[in-house]
């Protein structure tokens, strides 16, 4: 399943969630200067002992406020339904979103906050739902992009280890098990971690995880066309092989880079191509 979806695309549709998504992070850039001492409010604020995600970074919706959000656009949303995974312990807010009366052929499913850390991923998973929902700016694109595509979104798939991020522990990537959930998938999965143990542990087995339990039962069940993963740390767009620096996706790879060189000319102007060999881990 992970090869076949992971490989799977739709270059209309991924253009559309390109131009949907936000363009970039500019509120979490700025910094807003302190009278204290001539010093920026960041670094006036660690003086104080104050570094949560509230006081440090308050443009960022918390993990509580993000399920909220999305509790109050299940009720006004047209064709907009919101379930959650995982269990109790590590309940993943699930939205599918699809406009009534439409009869789709892009089914599209976006993963957002594998990794804890990377703040603005469930932040762009969350405007991309109210952009569908049609409650920012690009409410007409999104109309029409829901004539012939509907969207299965996980905004936030790492929760636990969001909530101790937004308590300050700005650098947790991995889940409340320490495990890398990027590298719990059994695409090619091998134990041992690659790089800094604390970052990079692919877990015991494959699929040893809840949270990647919960992302592989609702890939099987979805059967998406399109599965994007989003992510933040290098600005970038990537198709298979992520395993290795040497592998190129052997299905639809042309198709897939075509789609990149379209993208990247209209809206990245970025490196693109296969995640193993651009990133380079």
């Amino acid at each position: 399943t992970g090869r076949a979806m992971k490989q799977a695309t739709r270059a209309a549709t991924i253009a559309a969630i390109a131009a949907i998504a936000p363009q970039s992070a500019k509120a979490s850039t700025r910094l807003r200067s302190s009278k204290a001492h001539g010093k920026t409010e960041v670094e006036a604020l660690e003086l104080e002992g104050m570094q949560t995600m509230d006081t440090l970074y308050p443009f960022y919706h918390t993990t509580e406020a993000i399920t909220a959000e999305l509790k109050r656009l299940a009720e006004s949303c047209p064709g907009m339904s919101l379930q959650q995974v995982g269990g109790p312990e590590r309940s993943i807010d699930v939205v599918t979103i699809r406009a009534p009366g439409s009869a789709p052929v892009n089914k599209n499913f976006l993963l957002f906050g594998e990794h804890s850390r990377e703040l603005i991923s469930p932040e762009s998973g969350l405007h991309l739902v109210r952009s569908l929902c049609g409650e920012t700016g690009l409410s007409e694109q999104a109309k029409r992009v829901l004539e012939d595509s509907e969207f299965q979104i996980v905004v936030n798939g790492n929760p636990e280890s969001r909530k101790k991020v937004e308590s300050g522990d700005f650098c947790l990537r991995v889940n409340p098990d320490g495990v890398d959930l990027n590298r719990n998938w059994a695409e090619e999965w091998q134990p041992g971690a690659v790089l800094d143990p604390a970052d990079t542990n692919p877990g015991p087995s494959p699929f040893s995880e809840p949270e990647t339990r919960a992302f592989k039962q609702l890939v099987e069940d979805y059967r998406p066309t399109t599965f994007l993963t989003i992510h933040s740390g290098t600005k970038g767009m990537y198709m298979p092989w992520a395993y290795d620096m040497e592998h190129l996706a052997n299905r639809n790879q042309p198709q897939m880079m075509t789609i990149l060189k379209d993208l990247d000319a209209k809206h990245c102007e970025c490196p693109f191509g296969a995640a193993g060999r651009e990133v380079g881990y």
